[in-house]
């Protein structure tokens, strides 16, 4: 559900209008899979407007990263922009050095920058995100061990309150709107093209998961394959990476309790602003990527470039609209009217109404063939 969380992140938003936002995407997801309209989202929802969204909210969480670092002292605590710089760099290295590995193989020949005598190091190098988490844990116990009383919640404690707890019970009617309105309306769409890719189990799974779960505190989750696209740029590459994420979330959430809130609130905003930025920088990447990627037109040299440059035109007005006015659902309404008035969207509906037409006529013949039988 990045959808949720970049703007979650990006705007500050409540932990009861993130949970509201589940449990409507989580209904709607689930009354969309059991009935079949999924296949009509599909085509109502462009996939210029659909990377716009990755492109705007990845640029939004790129833009809050570098705040965050850029707000902090040079050097007159730990937390620093100097630790960030240091951050960053160590972050670029690994990434490149991971890049290497994957593009070269194992059997393959060195096209690295990376000196030769460092060339058999690449393999040996840990993951970024979890290098620059175990820094940024260690730093988090740095400051818990030398903090004044009373800034944190100390001493940390096991088994602390209970796992599940009915989430619904302070949610307002504004906070339920607000949850709709900001949060339910981008993901829906990323979900429905980018995450449970039309297939009907899915859509139903991700309803019942989110619609039932993050009644009692869970955040909304989903089976979507969009959403890696930070994980892959740390070096997740396989299901084992998300096997071992599930597992620490689920032994920090029942041993440490809130415990694990107040580590994670002591670490450095350095270190959290470089992984959200490159996290960021990669979904907008993604939102490009998509956009450009696939279609005959996009194949078709110059004839396909005026075409091609129409998409590119409503993904970037989807991404600055989100950017420029804060809103996400600005940014949606933004891409579907460029795309229906500038794009092929009159073209495209219209196409889609007359095949239901067509459709629909031959339901009728057949049901006249087989009342006369």
């Amino acid at each position: 559900m990045k959808a949720i969380s970049a703007v979650a992140i990006a705007e500050g938003l409540s932990r009861q209008e993130v949970t509201a936002s589940g449990v409507i995407v989580g209904w709607i997801i689930f009354v969309i899979g059991v009935t079949g309209l999924i296949e009509a989202v599909n085509k109502v929802v462009p996939r210029e407007v659909v990377s716009g969204l990755q492109l705007g909210l990845g640029v939004k969480l790129a833009a809050l990263g570098v705040k965050w670092i850029t707000d902090l002292p040079w050097a007159s605590q730990l937390d620093s922009i100097t630790l960030g710089i240091v951050a960053f760099a160590l972050a670029m290295f690994l990434l490149k050095a991971e890049n290497d590995k994957h593009a070269e193989g194992p059997n393959t020949a060195t096209t690295s920058n990376i000196p030769e005598r460092f060339a058999s190091y690449k393999r040996c190098l840990p993951p970024t995100a979890l290098t620059l988490f175990l820094i940024g844990l260690t730093c988090s116990a740095i400051t818990l061990s030398t903090s004044t009383p009373g800034t944190y919640s100390l001493p940390l404690k096991f088994f602390g309150p209970p796992v599940a707890f009915w989430a619904l019970g302070d949610i307002t009617p504004s906070q339920w709107s607000s949850g709709f309105t900001s949060l339910a309306i981008p993901q829906v769409p990323l979900t429905t093209l980018n995450a449970v890719i039309s297939l009907k189990q899915a859509a139903v799974s991700i309803g019942l998961m989110n619609g039932i779960f993050c009644m009692f505190g869970s955040m909304p989750n989903c089976h979507g394959a969009g959403g890696l696209a930070g994980q892959h740029k740390f070096g997740a590459r396989n299901g084992a990476s998300i096997v071992f994420l599930g597992l620490c979330k689920m032994l920090l959430g029942a041993l440490a309790g809130s415990s694990a809130l107040t580590m994670f609130e002591a670490m450095p905003r350095a270190v959290l602003g470089v992984m959200l930025g490159v996290s960021g920088a990669e979904l907008a990447a993604t939102g490009v990527e998509a956009c450009g990627g696939g279609g005959a037109e996009r194949g078709g040299g110059k004839r396909a470039a005026p075409k091609v440059r129409v998409r590119y035109f409503v993904m970037m007005v989807t991404a600055v609209v989100i950017v420029g006015s804060g809103k996400t659902q600005y940014g949606v309404l933004a891409g579907l009217a460029a795309y229906v008035l500038y794009g092929d969207g009159v073209e495209e509906y219209g196409k889609i109404c007359r095949k239901r037409g067509k459709e629909e006529e031959e339901e009728e013949m057949v049901r006249a063939e087989v009342e006369e039988a």
